[in-house]
């Protein structure tokens, strides 16, 4: 008699793994292989920064006009680097283009973050931020209360300078005064701008830590010689940090990626049908932070300007009391105008197409109506029409020391001079179409004010900021709801009666006859 053999059976409903859900993800990373030409003094290095022999695809080599992008350029590439960090931090290296979808999962299945109630993005200052000892401690303990009374999400570009070094800092002294509490703090940066990242990422969890804290303090001469321009070292006291990788290497751009990040973890929240709240904090900033300004404010995100911390933040306190007219919202429409939204346009020109071929006895019936639209005008301008010249010019010596030093590194001694001034001009211009977008009337009141040297308690201009941004959530979801509700109730509407529209005309009739008896009269 044979023995029945025993047989385990896996339960139907197991529950999947952190390591099971992460390789459903299917993350990639992003790799450049086509060589294109940086320029005619590097022409062995490609415009991602990285050598020709690093490349397989060397076809372009000799091209001088030739085009680098994403898409063309580089490739995804399986497996990426992820793990754990010497300081214990959670990251992964994934592409650029990497669904936030995908990132949503990431941080709540796999990384097992708890539930945030408040996202708060820390942006600008990433090198000329400077504050007196009194305003920066003030400044610091006022996101660290937001932080620990809020359960709240911080996110930063996880870099160890400007801003985010100092809230670095702050998040370090939590963790050394106040054991049983936590910060979660997400670095959202670029793979190829971190310093020897390829160091830190393969480094085991049981190094020891005084590496780790001499690594964040290496500031001296010597290891700023080291570093090439577009790296940063990371801040070592963030808890997780996403490297996005266009395959580029020196380039600190992200695009919208943590806007759009920040927007797809709001509307995650389960418990009611409100978005997490979600507000931005500028502190001080450059060309790039205007930027970052535009993307969350086009997401309904709210922001609030440090006033005192310099630069972007107090450009925008100026202007802001400068264009106060626009604070009566009433008078303009309640609806933003995008960027490129034209408001005039020339006649239209209608005409009917004739047959060239004589024997044709078919006569057409269509009628064709050419549309010219004036793109010289556009609503944004003529809104601003009466600042133009002076917000220019006050944007321009904003930002201008970012395009000299931008030029002294990259601008070789053959470059064209009228090119580089067209390139300027046309940064100037998109840049500026950026600031009337957050200044005009429908969106400034999304932008809230804190000064540094006032006695205000910053935590409650956040906490004000927030509860502002969810009331105007319920009155576009009301209004919203009002607009679906009417175009439902015309198209459930009964169609009319020969009867009711001959009566319509009638009245109608009777109008116009009251309207020319009285005007002869």
């Amino acid at each position: 008699m044979s023995k029945n053999r025993s047989f385990k059976l896996e339960p139907i409903n197991k529950e999947k793994s952190p390591a099971d859900i992460f390789n459903e993800l299917n993350i990639r990373y992003r790799v450049c292989f086509k060589f294109a030409r940086k320029s005619e003094e590097e022409q062995d290095i490609c415009i991602c920064n990285n050598s020709l022999t690093s490349h397989k695809d060397k076809s372009d080599s000799k091209s001088k006009d030739a085009v680098w992008t994403m898409e063309q350029n580089t490739k995804e590439k399986i497996e990426p680097a992820h793990g754990i960090l010497p300081n214990g931090a959670l990251f992964l290296r994934l592409a650029l283009d990497t669904s936030v979808a995908k990132v949503g999962k990431l941080l709540f299945d796999v990384w097992k973050i708890p539930q945030p109630r408040l996202i708060m993005s820390i942006i600008g200052g990433a090198k000329y931020f400077t504050l007196s000892d009194r305003l920066e401690t003030n400044f610091i303990n006022g996101i660290i209360e937001v932080a620990l009374k809020s359960d709240a999400w911080l996110i930063t570009n996880g870099y160890n300078v400007g801003i985010v070094q100092l809230v670095g800092q702050a998040i370090n002294k939590v963790k050394l005064t106040k054991l049983d509490q936590h910060i979660t703090a997400i670095g959202v940066c670029k793979w190829g701008s971190i310093k020897d990242v390829e160091t830190i990422t393969e480094s085991e969890k049981g190094n020891n830590q005084k590496q780790t804290d001499k690594r964040n303090k290496e500031s001296d001469d010597s290891t700023e010689k080291k570093r090439e321009s577009g790296q940063r070292d990371l801040e070592m006291n963030h808890s997780h940090y996403l490297m996005l990788d266009d395959g580029r290497f020196r380039f600190y751009d992200i695009k919208d990626y943590r806007t759009q990040l920040c927007v797809h973890l709001a509307k995650l929240q389960h418990e009611t049908d409100f978005p997490l709240p979600v507000v931005t904090i500028v502190v001080e900033g450059g060309r790039d932070t205007i930027t970052n300004i535009y993307y969350d404010l086009r997401e309904n995100i709210p922001v609030v300007i440090i006033d005192g911390s310099g630069r972007v933040a107090d450009f925008f306190k100026r202007w802001l009391l400068y264009t106060k007219e626009f604070d009566e919202a009433s008078k303009y429409p309640q609806y933003p105008y995008e960027i490129g939204e034209i408001d005039k346009i020339t006649p239209v020109t209608t005409f009917s197409p004739t047959s060239n071929n004589p024997c044709s006895s078919r006569i057409s019936t269509h009628t064709y109506s050419e549309l010219q639209l004036d793109a010289s005008r556009n609503t944004l301008k003529g809104l601003f029409e009466k600042y133009d010249e002076r917000l220019r010019k006050d944007l321009d010596l904003l930002i201008s020391h970012n395009d000299e030093s931008s030029k002294r590194k990259k601008t070789g001694p053959t470059s064209n001079n009228n090119n580089s001034k067209g390139a300027k001009s046309n940064h100037l211009d998109a840049t500026l179409r950026q600031v009337m977008y957050c200044l005009q009337p429908a969106v400034r009141s999304g932008i809230a004010v804190f000064n540094l040297n006032s006695g205000d308690n910053l935590s409650e201009t956040i906490f004000r900021t927030v509860c502002k941004s969810r009331q105007k959530y319920f009155e576009r979801k009301e209004s919203e709801q009002n607009d679906a509700i009417e175009i439902l109730h015309r198209k459930s509407k009964p169609s009319q009666t020969p009867h009711v529209k001959q009566h319509h005309t009638d009245s109608r009739q009777n109008v116009n006859r009251r309207d020319q008896n009285a005007q002869r009269s």
